[in-house]
């Protein structure tokens, strides 16, 4: 039986499976037996219910859409297909795949997101035009495509719905930032070990904190080069001229200032001193903390501690340089995996906590700098103070001996 449409062009025709090639553009990709098993008993059973779309292609047909269908029709042996042929540009032949496959549940964001830059490579067309043919909205394709972008590693989460369409604006937002995508990306693996995708939210926050990281390491590289630069010039227009006499009141903000630096460096000695010491009592608060293991390291994760930490907003316990400086000393000395662990001068933080045991050790430590740290800037400085005496103490006596 056939029928022709003058209109569209159509034509209804049931013809022999070998007639028919697939489309090498398939959004689906390449089809498994496995995945089609179910539906070749049904194609054995009842046929194939619906019609292929095709176009005419050599002596044969190319598919436009029924690929799985005609490969369960080849799974359960059937003679003959039904098909609807209708002549179709390339064009023409991506839209009606992307029109097809919008809306299908097994077709994952990745294989969405290249058929979309299929189509627009292919056509010219903008994603705004794009997103109107499909009704959908721009923001929608934008997002898809910036999966395109992301690493090999992150296209396998996308297969297996850990990253998702909504995670890939965010990261975009990190593409030529590799490394800090990379951590990213590691959180967004670690934080749906419970089987749900982390939320478009918290990627935002996490890539938001990446990016903030960034601008302020460039503020500092900056600084440094005006500093240099600053330097370098001084020393060139003062090589020739007599250093002017300086008065009494500079000469004592410079010593001031150098036994401030002096005193800096021996505060960051102490604090390694006890780091070890540190990190023994915060494991111990750790065993305090009841939290279900599910949400240990989701709960870590919203401990931050990026300004110097508080009991009273007012009085704050430490400053942020003691903080940091401990964040630093901290590193390999509290169990559990970590994401950078054991990498020196680069301070932990609660996103660095990885496993359950990690995230336990991390809220000890929020615990111990929440209520073990009032007084202790005094202490470092006393004890600073009191290794310069000893220091100078031990000078003085080798140069008595003589």
């Amino acid at each position: 039986m056939t029928t022709t449409s003058p209109d569209r062009e159509l034509t209804y025709l049931t013809v022999k499976p070998n007639l028919l090639t697939l489309h090498p553009q398939n959004p689906r990709g390449p089809i498994s037996e496995a995945s089609i098993e179910d539906l070749a008993e049904s194609v054995k059973a009842q046929g194939v219910l619906s019609p292929l779309l095709v176009r005419p292609l050599g002596a044969g047909y190319q598919v436009v859409h029924g690929h799985r269908r005609l490969a369960a029709a080849r799974l359960a042996g059937l003679e003959l297909v039904p098909i609807i042929v209708r002549p179709m540009e390339d064009a023409a032949v991506l839209e009606a795949q992307l029109a097809e496959n919008a809306n299908r549940e097994d077709l994952n964001p990745l294989q969405q997101a290249q058929a979309y830059a299929r189509y627009l490579k292919a056509t010219g067309a903008t994603q705004e035009q794009l997103a109107g043919r499909l009704g959908v909205t721009q923001g929608t394709v934008s997002a898809a495509l910036a999966l395109l972008d992301l690493p090999p590693a992150a296209h396998q989460l996308v297969a297996q719905e850990i990253v998702t369409a909504a995670h890939g604006r965010e990261l975009g937002r990190l593409a030529n930032h590799p490394h800090q995508l990379g951590q990213v990306i590691a959180w967004i693996k670690s934080n749906s070990r419970d089987g749900s995708p982390a939320s478009s939210r918290t990627v935002r926050g996490w890539v938001d904190g990446q990016l903030d990281r960034l601008e302020y390491d460039r503020k500092e590289r900056e600084r440094k080069e005006r500093e240099a630069k600053a330097a370098a010039a001084a020393k060139v227009a003062g090589k020739d001229k007599r250093e002017p006499k300086r008065s009494a009141a500079d000469l004592k903000r410079t010593a001031a200032q150098a036994l401030a630096s002096r005193i800096s460096r021996q505060r960051h000695l102490e604090i390694a001193v006890r780091a070890t010491a540190i990190a023994r009592e915060a494991i111990a608060l750790a065993r305090q903390w009841k939290v279900p293991a599910g949400i240990l390291v989701p709960l870590a994760h919203t401990l931050r501690l990026g300004m110097p930490i508080t009991v009273e907003l007012e009085h704050p316990n430490l400053t942020y340089d003691t903080l940091r400086t401990l964040q630093v000393a901290l590193v390999g000395r509290l169990p559990g995996k970590w994401r950078r662990h054991g990498s020196a001068g680069i301070p932990i933080d609660a996103d660095d906590a990885l496993d359950q045991v990690a995230a336990k050790a991390w809220l000890g430590l929020w615990a111990w700098l929440t209520t073990r740290t009032r007084g202790l800037e005094r202490q470092l400085e006393v004890a600073a103070k009191r290794r310069l005496a000893a220091a100078a103490k031990a000078r003085a006596t080798g140069k008595t001996a003589r």
